[in-house]
């Protein structure tokens, strides 16, 4: 029975057992991998896109997945640049937000009353958000001159980047949903068997579009 345990942690916890391997293996490869600039470089490379991983995690927890998630991605930054000269930072950055929920939950609301599947439905929306998005800047970079803009990607607390400290946020308020509340335990049922969680009260489509949204 314990070496039964044993493995059911392993088995859980195999990625991070990979990583910790890997790290340990490079650290002893090479002297500059484990210093404060290294570390800190590999978690600027790959804050952003773990912000992104996140999300996709909690849709992969409800039994779903998102090829369009780096077109809306792309798309929100393009929807703020855009509005920016207009109506100013802040608002333009939320408003890129809300576009990008906006694209989700209309993936989420194809997935969970249309019946498509979710890696038709969100490979088809990737093309249409890579067409808006190209017919929104005609092909071409955009500018933006107020500094204002550019604090989030470039300004620095403690010397971190302010982009990792939204990453490492995102990441500990995702944890503890999923770890400690009642709507991580919905998430986790619904995708493991959506017909008992249905049978239990849980709205499991709702689920379902709010997870794309994220």
């Amino acid at each position: 029975a314990s070496w039964r345990g044993v493995l059911l942690a392993v088995q859980e916890c195999g990625i991070v057992i990979a990583l910790a391997v890997l790290a340990l293996a490079l650290s002893l490869s090479s002297s500059h991998f484990l210093t404060p600039l290294n570390l800190l470089n590999t978690v600027e490379a790959g804050a952003i896109y773990g912000i992104v991983a996140i999300a996709l995690t909690i849709l992969l927890i409800v039994g779903e997945f998102d090829l369009s998630s780096g077109a809306i991605f792309v798309l929100a930054g393009i929807v703020a640049a855009k509005l920016q000269p207009a109506i100013g930072t802040s608002p333009a950055l939320e408003l890129g937000v809300l576009a990008g929920m906006a694209v989700g939950a209309v993936n989420g609301l194809v997935v969970a009353y249309l019946r498509i599947n979710s890696f038709a439905a969100t490979l088809g929306t990737s093309l249409l958000v890579v067409g808006i998005g190209t017919k929104i800047t005609n092909g071409f970079q955009l500018y933006i001159a107020d500094p204002e803009f550019s604090v989030l990607g470039n300004g620095k607390v403690l010397g971190v980047d302010y982009f990792i400290w939204v990453f490492i946020a995102f990441a500990l308020l995702s944890g503890l949903v999923l770890w400690r509340t009642k709507l991580g335990r919905w998430l986790y049922a619904a995708g493991g068997n959506p017909e008992a969680a249905r049978l239990s009260g849980i709205n499991v489509q709702a689920l379902r579009i709010g997870a794309f949204a994220f």
